[in-house]
């Protein structure tokens, strides 16, 4: 139902770049939006996870709400 490109465009037999279905490309859909910072989309500010910026902070119940909350929000 879903397909996407393989972004480690490696060829196939035919010299063609695979497709991803369904789950893998689902999977690597969602990698993609959460790995977006501010800035990255020209025009759209907010667009992306912003996972960048919580990635070395401490392990807490704060932290650990903004990151569902972000990850819920882009997923919407």
């Amino acid at each position: 139902m879903y397909s996407d490109i393989d972004l480690s465009l490696t060829k196939t037999p035919n010299n063609d770049i695979p497709l991803l279905r369904d789950n893998a490309d689902i999977r690597t859909s969602i990698m993609n939006l959460l790995a977006f910072n501010m800035h990255d989309i020209f025009l759209n500010d907010y667009f992306g996870g912003f996972l960048k910026e919580i990635l070395f902070e401490s392990d807490n119940q704060i932290e650990t709400g903004i990151l569902r909350s972000r990850i819920e929000w882009i997923l919407q």
